[in-house]
């Protein structure tokens, strides 16, 4: 087992396994209660309806409102009702297409693995209910409704060696065939086209339009095959953001369409939630639920259910105290043994140097209390604020009295970077993107600059032949960062030329300049950063660089972490990317394996963390090592925290996504300490 820790690759395994595992517990802990069945309140046998249902996976609401572009919704909006439908937290197909079968929408850690693979749950749905009562539903469809049980038939075209693409344009025909031959009470259709363009392209191309133009035209279909006294549902599960990003906590409303005997027509509903689903499907079925009254107020603006529902209100008590189960502290206490355990392994053997200055010196100390304090703001006033603007004007004045000149260059970029800030906890962001070409041109002509003098190096100024390879490098980086060259090929030749530099040249400047641009190259192509954040990437990069010779030291290091942390994952609508992936393969094979990419996902994110070390040509101390543990522990104790006193998984997921990624900076730090002691 000792032997086992002390290998880098094993150990990161081990790290990652561990994270997941103390999230896994987590969820368990103080979990809010379910939300109880609604049982039926009336069941009208007489009622012959049927209703065909239409899933647009990814309809985006905006898209939906484009009467140029899809004018029959905008045709059959006057027919029924319409409007906004807010999808789950997760904002992944599978958990909201289970809030929208099955009426519930709790959010939790795991949900976002159980997206990727999971086993059919006995959840309570609309196919449940219409089995019930004996009436027969087909889905067009296949993943995303498994875990709905066995009370569904499922039906797909026939491969017959076409692609994914045309077998996908072929299920509205065969829901449309189901749907006339009287079989089926309930029959849906799942159309996911739409869902892979958007990842391809994004929500402004051509083929993104195209793509709904025929949406609209099967909508339209639809409508034509809709029997009088037959329900037609129209909805999506989420949708995308203007990045053709869809995850979770990322604000992605999408559409509804509903038309039916007892629909009002031309009615526009501001806002439901999508869990709302069940009662409007199980209503068309003839089956009244018991929603609460909430529920009910907002569906009568279109359904008359307000008489057979208005009478029961479930009490979900929403106030949750601190948990009451010893078992619960105890494992809490047993989670930090195992990280403390972790963090020792990690640092055993070999080295000089007091304990004290990996764990207890003052310095380190007030450091971690710095990692509590940057967690307490996000958690109290924003999300997006961060310590390492003002922990670069402090590195850079511990920098004065070694070389002024440095430490003058670093305070001035600290200084930058909290000028950015609004310091108002109402905004939408405390971080202020430049706007205009009064602002980009400068910002963009500094950072190239940074990533020049990034490239020479101390030692190479004197060698035209560096000087030069460094412009040829910066201005290559310069072709991708401004997306000149927006292609996978583009990005991966980069990187390939980069490689073949490290095998020529084994140490010194050339080797060093290979590095930069082979993890500039990577970062540009897999993060997929707002485009003004690369120049703040390079004016880090150069600040660590400089101060790494004048004020080494546990504020350096706090430096470190929390700048490359935060510009890689932070400020990112979530840090979880991986659009760079659809470049390279087909986005029906991201969308139904994306598990078999997590790996990849997760790895790429400390890449900014291996550049401000191979920027500094130097590796992580102890000291370094012990302090990027303590940030992940409080991290992980802050979800703990959080869950105990009773938080709801929304409230809980922000911190456990910064846990998970900061694990994945312990192992890049831990890989990068025990090949530095290698090398030594």
């Amino acid at each position: 087992m000792k032997r086992l820790l002390r290998a880098p690759l094993l150990f990161a395994i081990l790290l990652l396994a561990g994270a997941g595992a103390a999230l896994l517990v987590a969820d368990g802990i103080n979990n809010p209660p379910a939300r109880e069945d609604l049982g039926f309140v009336r069941v009208d046998t007489a009622s012959r309806s049927r209703v065909l249902i239409l899933l647009v996976d990814s309809w985006r609401h905006e898209t939906a409102e484009d009467s140029a572009l899809m004018p029959a919704v905008a045709r059959l909006s006057r027919d029924g009702a319409s409007g906004k439908m807010e999808t789950v937290f997760e904002g992944f197909s599978i958990p909201a297409i289970r809030a929208e079968f099955s009426g519930a929408a709790e959010t939790q850690l795991v949900n976002l693995i159980r997206n990727f693979r999971f086993r059919a749950l006995p959840t309570e749905s609309s196919f449940l209910d219409a089995a019930r009562i004996g009436k027969r539903s087909l889905v067009v469809g296949d993943e995303p409704f498994t875990q709905f049980g066995p009370f569904l038939e499922k039906r797909l075209p026939p491969d017959e060696g076409k692609g994914l693409y045309a077998r996908d344009a072929l299920r509205p025909g065969v829901a449309l065939e189901a749907y006339r031959s009287g079989k089926y009470d309930l029959v849906v259709c799942h159309y996911e086209t739409a869902d892979w363009r958007a990842h391809e392209f994004g929500v402004h191309a051509p083929q993104y339009a195209a793509a709904f133009e025929h949406v609209d035209s099967v909508i339209a279909d639809f409508a034509r095959a809709r029997r009088p006294g037959d329900y037609l549902l129209v909805f999506g599960d989420h949708g995308h953001n203007e990045r053709g990003e869809h995850k979770t906590g990322i604000y992605i409303p999408t559409h509804g369409l509903f038309i039916g005997p007892d629909i009002k027509p031309g009615v526009v509903f501001p806002s439901i939630p999508v869990s709302d689903m069940r009662v409007i499907v199980d209503h068309a079925l003839g089956i009244e639920l018991r929603a609460p009254a909430r529920e009910v107020a907002r569906l009568s603006q279109f359904l008359p259910v307000q008489a057979a529902a208005v009478a029961t209100d479930p009490a979900r008590p929403d106030a949750r105290g601190w948990s009451r189960r010893a078992t619960d502290y105890v494992l809490f206490v047993l989670f930090l043994a195992a990280v403390a355990a972790a963090a020792a392994a990690a640092v055993s053997g070999g080295g000089a140097g007091d304990p004290r200055t990996v764990w207890l010196s003052p310095g380190n100390v007030a450091v971690a209390a710095v990692f509590v304090a940057e967690m307490v703001v996000q958690q109290a006033v924003h999300p997006e604020w961060t310590a390492f603007p003002f922990l670069m004007v402090v590195v850079g004045a511990l920098a004065w009295r070694h070389d002024r000149w440095r430490a003058a260059i670093v305070v001035a970029i600290g200084v930058f970077f909290v000028s950015r800030f609004t310091f108002d906890a109402g905004s939408a962001s405390p971080v202020r993107a430049p706007v205009g070409f009064a602002e980009l041109v400068p910002l963009y002509a500094a950072g190239s600059v940074a990533k020049l003098a990034l490239l020479i190096g101390d030692d190479a100024w004197r060698r035209w032949r560096a000087v030069a390879a460094a412009a040829i490098a910066t201005g290559a980086l310069a072709l991708l960062e401004f997306r000149l060259l927006d292609y996978p090929v583009a990005f991966i030749t980069v990187m390939i030329v980069a490689l073949l530099a490290l095998t020529r040249f084994r140490s010194g400047a050339a080797h060093r300049m290979a590095l930069l641009v082979f993890g500039y190259a990577a970062l540009y192509f897999t993060l997929r950063l707002p485009i003004y954040e690369y120049p703040w990437v390079d004016f880090f990069v150069v600040a660590v660089w400089l101060a790494s010779r004048a004020a080494p030291g546990p504020w350096l290091d706090a430096l470190v972490i929390s700048g490359a942390f935060t510009l890689t994952s932070v400020w990112l609508p979530s840090g979880l990317e991986w659009g760079f992936l659809y470049g390279i393969f087909p986005a029906y094979v991201i969308e139904l394996q994306v598990g078999w990419f997590v790996p990849v996902i997760l790895l790429k994110l400390p890449l900014l963390l291996l550049i401000t070390w191979w920027a500094a040509g130097a590796t992580p101390t102890k000291r370094f090592v012990g302090l990027m543990f303590a940030c992940m522990a409080i991290r992980f104790a802050g979800v703990w925290m959080v869950r105990l006193s009773g938080g709801t998984g929304s409230q809980v997921w922000p911190l456990a996504e910064q846990g998970i990624y900061l694990s994945t900076f312990v192992a890049a730090t831990v890989w990068m300490y025990r090949r530095g002691r290698v090398n030594a």
